[in-house]
């Protein structure tokens, strides 16, 4: 007779209570062309507007997920509030903090090394109907850091 053993299993393919050594792959601009809405009535209007942000390609480098790709975005302006993502993800990967008046391109960080978390966004239906299950980078952390050295294991 067929046997089978219980074990735990998530719908979304990359848990979210470990740490990934990556590479960063790459990082391009996003644009999403919007129409604007009447702020009185909340109507869509005829005048058009771009949404825009950076997506970050990440390339695991060691573990059971090697090769796979993880991504994650952030919004395209640099600045020194304490929750701008640019500017936490860039000082992460350049280990070091990036000074006000300071240039950035992400020619200086593309293919550095790192180490990133992901968090699970809601379900969203495709449109074949079935069900997609968003792991998207969460937290981008220096090689070295004490997250760095975090077993890739799996709690189970």
């Amino acid at each position: 007779m067929p046997k089978a053993t219980l074990r735990v299993e998530s719908e979304y393919k990359y848990p979210d209570d470990i740490t990934y050594p990556c590479r960063l792959v790459d990082v391009q601009v996003k644009e999403f062309p919007f129409f604007k809405k009447d702020p009185v009535t909340g109507a869509r209007t005829t005048e058009q507007d771009i949404f825009r942000k950076w997506e970050w390609t990440f390339e695991v480098t060691a573990g059971p997920y090697l090769g796979d790709t993880l991504r994650g975005d952030t919004e395209p302006e640099l600045t020194t509030r304490d929750d701008n993502r640019l500017r936490q993800w860039a000082e992460a990967l350049l280990s070091r903090e990036i000074e006000v008046g300071e240039d950035f391109d992400t020619d200086m960080i593309v293919g550095l090394p790192c180490v990133v978390t992901v968090r699970h966004d809601p379900p969203r239906e495709k449109r074949d109907g079935s069900t997609f299950y968003p792991c998207v980078v969460d937290d981008v952390m220096p090689k070295d850091s004490p997250a760095g050295r975090t077993s890739m294991a799996p709690p189970f």
